[in-house]
């Protein structure tokens, strides 16, 4: 991936509904268009979002609620699924990464020190054929 489209995926913090939600630029403007496409002069699009799921402290889509008697749209709920999955893929990726790269430098301290006793054994190998 280009380094253009990692700057599309950093998450950032807006306010959808009264609540703090982590996106990235382009699910931004895909709630953006959603919200106006249903603009009325006596609705705002945005009404669709309200009080239909919850978040965490920092900012992810836990839970989505049951509309109930309230009326929404499929676009809407489609939007906050997806939009749930990509929030914890890219959490469970971040995670990821991070365990790896504890990995990879484990593994070269320890590869550091199989050179170390490599040397050392071989030194020893040495003074035991002399």
């Amino acid at each position: 991936m280009d380094l253009e489209g990692r700057v599309n995926m950093v998450e950032v913090n807006r306010v959808i509904s009264y609540k703090k939600v982590k996106m990235t630029e382009d699910e931004f403007g895909e709630y953006q268009k959603i919200c106006f496409s249903y603009d009325r002069p006596n609705f705002k699009g945005e009404e669709l979002f309200k009080d239909v799921f919850e978040v965490d402290d920092d900012g992810r889509i836990i839970y989505i609620k049951a509309l109930g008697e309230k009326q929404s749209s499929f676009e809407v709920l489609f939007f906050l699924m997806n939009l749930m999955q990509n929030q914890w893929l890219r959490a469970t990726i971040g995670l990821m990464h991070e365990e790896i790269n504890k990995v990879v430098e484990k593994r070269k301290a320890l590869d550091t020190l199989i050179i170390k006793m490599d040397k050392k054994l071989a030194l020893l190998d040495a003074k035991l054929k002399k």
